[in-house]
Formats: structure tokens, C-alpha cells, sequence
């Protein structure tokens, strides 16, 4: 038996659309994996930036004479700035997201494409918004480390009476 070949070309466009669906999938899921690392590696800076005022902390009771306070004060402060750069990746990972997204759209052919390209859009974008509030706190979080460090050099270094 023949098909008519209205059915073999709408047979050819359901398996056309599969693919595409399946990229995008793959493309949602690339993003959210490298949103996933930067969001992993802020947060492990901050939890160096807490080790290193813990042992701030420990040390402040005895004067600083050789600087070592003062040196681990600057390694906090590099680990605010790496928090920035993975912060600032994070927005461009945002950036290519949705443009991947955009163009994925114009190449859409049946509403079903258009819907599913539209559902994974909500979704990274959902996600990559977590991310980025998730980034903002840990930021954040590192900046109170830093100020405190900060007072408990101020308070070593000043004059006992």
C-alpha cells in the first residue's frame, strides 16, 4: 500500500520537529550545566572566604608582626574579585542562553515547535534566574566577610592601652 505523499511529507516534518526538540533539550541542558559550575564555583569561593576569616578570627588575639593578617585580608579580597568574574560569566552565559533560544525560534516550522521552543525558554530562564539570585547571595555573602575581616585587622593592629 502507497501513502499519499501529503503523509509521507507530514510523517518528514513530525521527524524534522523530534530533532529540533531534541536539540533544544540539548541546548537547555548545556546552559543549565555551565550555570550549575558557575553557580558551584561561587560558592566555593565563599566557602574559602570563610575558612580564611576563621583563621583571621583565631589569629586576632596576637599582634600581626610579620604581616601573615594582612596577607590573608588580601587573599580574602581576591576571593570577592574571583566572585565577580564567575558572576559576570554568569550574565553571559544568560546572554547566549536566550539568544540560542531566539534563534531556535526562527527556525521553528509547526506550532509545536514554537510551543516547545517557547516552554524551554520559561524554563532557562527560570533557571538562570535562580542562578543569578543565588550568585547575588553569595556575593553578597563574601562582601560581610570581607567588612569583617576588615574590623578584626583594625581591631589586631590598634594600639593596646
Amino acid at each position: 500500500m502507497l501513502w499519499p505523499v501529503s503523509r509521507v511529507f507530514e510523517r518528514a516534518k513530525l521527524r524534522h520537529a523530534k530533532r529540533e526538540a531534541l536539540t533544544a533539550r540539548r541546548l537547555r541542558s548545556a546552559a543549565q550545566a555551565g550555570v550549575d559550575e558557575e553557580a558551584h564555583r561561587l560558592w566555593m569561593a565563599a566557602v574559602q572566604c570563610r575558612r580564611v576569616l576563621e583563621r583571621l578570627r583565631r589569629r586576632v588575639g596576637a599582634r600581626d608582626p610579620d604581616g601573615r593578617l594582612l596577607e590573608q585580608a588580601r587573599r580574602l579580597a581576591l576571593f570577592e574579585l574571583d566572585a565577580e568574574r564567575a558572576i559576570a560569566a554568569l550574565r553571559m552565559q544568560v546572554l547566549q542562553g536566550t539568544h540560542r533560544i531566539d534563534e531556535q525560534r526562527a527556525r521553528s516550522v509547526t506550532a509545536r515547535d514554537h510551543l516547545e521552543t517557547a516552554a524551554d525558554e520559561l524554563e532557562l530562564r527560570a533557571n538562570l534566574v535562580d542562578a543569578r539570585r543565588q550568585a547575588r547571595q553569595l556575593r553578597e555573602h563574601a562582601e560581610v566577610l570581607l567588612s569583617e575581616s576588615r574590623q578584626h585587622l583594625l581591631a589586631a593592629c590598634a594600639p593596646q592601652m
